[in-house]
């Protein structure tokens, strides 16, 4: 691979005492997916690098694609201390503590932190929401309409308004959603056409949910799924 060899070239040129060869060492390593050494070799580099926020961020990035949450947090928190002004690694933060540990009210807090340091980026008001809508908490809805007004074609925080309004049974709401969401992304996902026929079932709309799962199957879907939802639609619409 060329890239590999660049960075091998990189590598043979510094020493070790560079904080260039631990970063060219690392990449070497993501192009093998050996995320362990590549953490390490980013925490190596940090220490000797004048520099060091990028060494922490690619530390965090790899501990946390070898399934080490507690090593994760803490490249991301010297990342912050580098660049306290940076919303990135708090994000990354809010992101470890909600998806990895559900630990909502720590999640919170760096996602919060992140907002006040970058109150003109959506993605803080994004994660808010989704976090508060994790707890069941009804503010989840102000938080991802913000983070949509904020950019329209951010289509997840028009995928969870959908799951919102449909939990409140406002399944108007939900279906114009969740069909913004489809029509706005570029591969949508085969669950999403699934989800939008089972919802058009609910209000036994029939033609419309038959055209939801032929998107499903034409999105990926296994065609023994989509056949058992058809025959669903078929017992209850043609009874």
């Amino acid at each position: 691979m060329k890239i590999a060899a660049l960075w091998q070239t990189i590598i043979e040129t510094y020493a070790s005492e560079e904080s260039e060869y631990w970063w060219a060492s690392a990449k070497l390593n993501e192009l093998t997916e050996d995320w362990r050494d590549a953490a390490l070799m980013y925490t190596q580099g940090a220490h000797l690098s004048l520099e060091p926020y990028d060494f922490w961020i690619g530390a965090g990035r790899a501990w946390r694609r070898s399934s080490d949450s507690t090593e994760a947090i803490i490249a991301y928190e010297y990342a912050h201390q580098t660049k306290p002004d940076t919303a990135f690694p708090c994000l990354n933060l809010g992101n470890i503590y909600l998806l990895d540990k559900r630990q909502y009210e720590k999640a919170l807090e760096w996602y919060m932190l992140a907002m006040n340091l970058e109150p003109q980026n959506f993605a803080p008001y994004y994660w808010v929401g989704v976090t508060y809508y994790s707890m069941g908490d009804n503010r989840a809805e102000s938080y991802l309409s913000t983070a949509l007004n904020m950019n329209p074609e951010h289509t997840m925080s028009a995928y969870y308004l959908a799951q919102i309004y449909h939990d409140t049974q406002d399944y108007p709401s939900a279906e114009a959603w969740l069909i913004y969401a489809l029509e706005n992304t570029t591969s949508p996902s085969g669950s999403w056409w699934l989800q939008l026929g089972d919802w058009r079932i609910e209000r036994l709309n029939c033609e419309g949910a038959y055209e939801a799962y032929q998107y499903a199957l034409d999105s990926g879907v296994a065609e023994q799924q989509i056949e058992r939802k058809l025959l669903t639609l078929d017992t209850l619409c043609n009874q």
